[in-house]
């Protein structure tokens, strides 16, 4: 099992070392490609993954998103560069994204545990479904942390497991945020914001997200 941290921008070039062994020349077959969105029974509830790739012959990635809500599902054009080489399946977790929409209050309460049952439900259902015998994990923020956990229980399913933005402790990744949110506004802090888009999270919001994994 290779455990490795890297920026989101993941590159080809990124893959080439530790993962070239997959990469490698295969007997010359027309391609496949795949391109399916659509919402599949996991542990009991409907949840919305989608399946996108120039190959299905290429290696699988599963990419876990952060947050926890972060979905991916409204980003896909975003994994274009990665279809080339690999077929990526994305999956809008448990209170997230498309998933949240279908079931919305109907959504039974869950835990991290909950979530790390769903991440190797949905691996094996892309290794059933792409005839693979392994996956590639990746994980970000969050999902980086949920990609560790699932990568333990189950490393029989996984090639590798990647993270990005890599979380490595809850309570010292909440304690920064708190501070984040209780500090006087500065010109440092306004900057630090202008480095995520400008994108600026009331205090409420980022104690709602985190919550649910302290």
């Amino acid at each position: 099992m290779q455990l490795t941290s890297d920026r989101f921008s993941l590159t080809r070039r990124a893959f080439t070392g530790g993962l070239s062994a997959l990469l490698v020349a295969r007997p010359v077959m027309a391609a496949t490609p795949i391109d399916e969105q659509g919402f599949v029974s996991i542990g009991g509830v409907d949840q919305w993954i989608a399946v996108q790739g120039s190959d299905v012959q290429n290696p699988v990635i599963l990419y876990l998103h952060g947050g926890p809500g972060e979905a991916q599902s409204p980003f896909l054009k975003d994994f274009e560069p990665w279809l080339k080489d690999f077929t990526v399946v994305n999956w809008d977790q448990r209170g997230a994204g498309k998933t949240y929409e279908k079931n919305g209050a109907s959504m039974p309460a869950f835990t991290l545990d909950r979530l790390v049952e769903d991440a190797v439900l949905v691996s094996e259902h892309a290794r059933k479904k792409l005839g693979k015998k392994k996956l590639i994990l990746v994980g970000q923020s969050a999902g980086s942390m949920l990609g560790l956990l699932v990568a333990k229980r189950r490393p029989d399913l996984f090639y590798a497991c990647v993270g990005t933005a890599q979380m490595v402790s809850v309570e010292a990744s909440a304690k920064w945020q708190e501070e984040m949110i209780h500090a006087k506004p500065t010109h440092a802090l306004l900057n630090l914001g202008d480095r995520h888009d400008g994108v600026h999270f009331p205090g409420e919001l980022f104690h709602d997200r985190l919550g649910g994994l302290r």
